[in-house]
């Protein structure tokens, strides 16, 4: 696992591909490390570009998800 990313806040709203842990799936998620919007975090994590504000589909940062490579915004 030497090849994942290390975030941190300088990361934070930047498009990221991540693998989901349970399920092995890779997926495009914007990264979040202390808030999404309005809703304070108390972990980094990542939420559906589309749809931030579905919380059910947050994941959280080394526990539901891992950043694989950067995305190109533009």
């Amino acid at each position: 696992m030497a090849d994942l990313l290390d975030l941190g806040r300088a990361d934070d709203g930047h498009l990221f591909k991540v693998r989901v842990l349970n399920t092995g799936e890779e997926r495009i998620a914007r990264y979040h490390h202390t808030a999404i919007r309005n809703v304070p975090l108390r972990f980094p994590c990542f939420a559906d570009p589309e749809r931030p504000d579905d919380y059910r589909r947050w994941l959280h940062c080394g526990w539901g998800a891992v950043p694989v490579s950067r995305v190109r915004e533009g």
